[in-house]
């Protein structure tokens, strides 16, 4: 919830991913502050490329579809508040489809730590195909939670609490469950020759 602060959370949350990545089942150290920053500011960055052009749906269909010109003078021939629930409803589909791509790009960028690499849609889009069944899965589960959060988030003061601790939560799990996936589909290492 802290601006900043949740850079480190996510850095956290990324080495998470690693850890999976190579079989281990323990958390990560609290250590390397600064490391973590960039590495969550990364993660903010690739979230955002991923999700700019439902944003972009927000902010040029629904943002002003809410506005009204009745206020100005001028006789309203159509109803902008009648665009909002459709244009939100797209918004919310395109959200869905875009966010699709994050877990899988968030692992990419915790094995690689290049936002170059977490943005390469077409590698990303293979891999998933590579574990389609399970990424489903766990995708749907991760909706899921994020609503149930988002329900919990409502109760004044106490759902606030519960949700930042809650969510810390699911993420380390989603993490362990997507870096996993993403481990396989890397390249099986090649037999030493000794």
């Amino acid at each position: 919830m802290i601006p900043i602060v949740n850079f480190v959370v996510y850095g956290y949350v990324l080495r998470r991913f690693k850890m999976a990545m190579m079989g281990e089942a323990q958390l990560p150290e609290w250590e390397g502050w600064g490391e973590m920053f960039v590495l969550g500011l990364k993660y903010i960055v690739v979230s955002i490329v991923y999700m700019i052009i439902p944003v972009l749906v927000l902010l040029v269909v629904v943002v002003p579809s809410g506005v009204g010109t009745r206020g100005l003078g001028a006789p309203e021939v159509w109803s902008p508040s009648a665009m909002i629930a459709p244009a939100f409803v797209v918004y919310l589909v395109l959200s869905a489809v875009f966010f699709f791509f994050v877990p899988m790009a968030s692992a990419r960028l915790a094995a690689t730590s290049s936002m170059g690499e977490a943005v390469r849609f077409g590698d990303i889009y293979r891999r998933i195909r590579m574990v389609f069944g399970d990424y489903l899965t766990g995708y749907v589960v991760l909706i899921v939670i994020m609503l149930a959060a988002s329900l919990v988030g409502l109760i004044p003061f106490v759902g606030w609490v519960l949700t930042v601790f809650v969510s810390f939560y699911v993420l380390l799990v989603l993490a362990s469950i997507f870096g996993k996936l993403y481990a396989l589909t890397e390249p099986a290492p090649a037999p030493s020759s000794e």
